[in-house]
């Protein structure tokens, strides 16, 4: 099981154009799962804003591979990145999956997902913003969550505020049986410790996230990305979430913005779990 990023930060596009990244990684039989998170956007407004993650299977040099892909369609963006994790066929203890929800979307919509094969105990849940695709013209803004969970499934609970609209959204979620030694997962946030709740002009947003407790022998694998988030419109949209300086104790986490971007608030969802799992 491996964690990897995928960025555009060195090739940056002066001329705004669209973004279309691919790396070939080299894996193995059986076919794997994968995982997929944004993590980071630089976007002009537009009437349009889109950015996917996916894999795509090839063979290199007689061998498994797949690419993973990051891509804004025929939208301009400057930089982008995200996150994957490749878990292994028949993994004991974590499985993945990504629901595509066709737009446009309004209001709050709950879809129901059924694991492929039932846990022996009730499951921890964590949801991820996978590919998106706002209306320019709207606040970006949106909440999602994983709600109704037991050993055999979960619903995805999608929900917009007053005008929003969603013209598609993936949702990437990972699941494992609660309680498992070697793994935990939550929810971090900028209102954690904003001055000022929901305050859309401060820029850089950090924080740490204690693993005390959870009896991590050593530095656990991270992988993290973006859950819900609400940003003003008609301004740039630019935001870089990260995690630092981590050890079995804990994380520093950020969710910086910059320019005339306007968060109002961010929420990354992580799963921590032992190197050897």
């Amino acid at each position: 099981m491996s964690s990897v990023k995928l960025h555009t930060w060195q090739e940056r596009n002066p001329d705004n154009t669209p973004i279309h990244k691919t790396q070939t990684i080299q894996s193995q039989l059986p076919l794997p799962s994968f995982a997929f998170a944004l993590t980071g956007i630089d976007a002009t407004p537009a009437p349009i804003v889109q950015l996917s993650a996916s894999a795509a299977w090839v063979q290199e040099n007689c061998s498994p591979a797949f690419d993973a892909i990051l891509d804004s369609g025929s939208d301009p963006m400057k930089t982008a990145s995200c996150n994957f994790l490749e878990i292994s066929a028949n993994h004991p203890v974590l499985r993945t999956g990504t629901y595509n929800i066709t737009g446009p979307l309004t209001g709050t919509k709950e879809i129901p997902i059924e694991f492929p094969e039932p846990f022996t105990t009730k499951a921890k849940v964590i949801v991820f913003v996978n590919s998106i695709q706002f209306q320019g013209d709207h606040d970006y803004n949106i909440w999602l969550d994983a709600t109704n969970v037991t050993e055999n499934g979960f619903h995805i609970k999608v929900e917009l505020w007053t005008d929003e609209v969603i013209l598609g959204l993936d949702v990437t979620w990972i699941a494992y049986p609660e309680g498992t030694p070697g793994i935990t997962s939550g929810y971090v946030n900028t209102n954690q410790f904003r001055t000022i709740r929901d305050d859309p002009t401060q820029h850089d947003n950090a924080w740490y996230e204690s693993l005390v407790g959870q009896d991590f022998q050593t530095t656990p694998t991270i992988f993290f990305g973006f859950n819900s988030f609400k940003f003003g419109t008609g301004r740039n949209l630019r935001v870089q979430s990260m995690i630092w300086k981590s050890d079995q104790y804990g994380f520093l986490w950020g969710a910086n913005t910059s320019g005339d971007t306007l968060m109002y608030r961010i929420y990354l969802g992580y799963v921590a779990f032992d190197p050897s799992i």
